[in-house]
């Protein structure tokens, strides 16, 4: 499950990422606008923030950030905390 989980948020994080050339701008997303994030962190709601290029990779939920190590390509570090804290373990 946690698998699916973290294949879903990557994919939820690459949709936030258009590029649009020039300046690197941050991408966001709010979970009300996904399908499946209550599985993710029910009852709450959280936004996924993400770079162009995907160096810069990140969730926000409470006001706090759970930021991804190595950018997208290496946040399973990062979703696992979002997650716990999500899931209130």
């Amino acid at each position: 499950m946690k698998k699916f989980l973290v294949t879903t948020l990557f994919v939820f994080c690459v949709t936030i990422l258009v590029s649009c050339g020039g300046n690197e701008k941050i991408k966001c997303e709010s979970s009300e606008d996904q399908e499946g994030s209550d599985m993710i962190c029910p009852d709450k709601k959280f936004t996924v923030c993400a770079s162009e290029s995907g160096d810069e990779a990140w969730f926000k939920i409470d006001g706090k950030e759970f930021k991804c190590r190595g950018g997208i390509e290496d946040c399973d570090e990062a979703f696992e905390e979002f997650y716990n804290y999500c899931q209130g373990n």
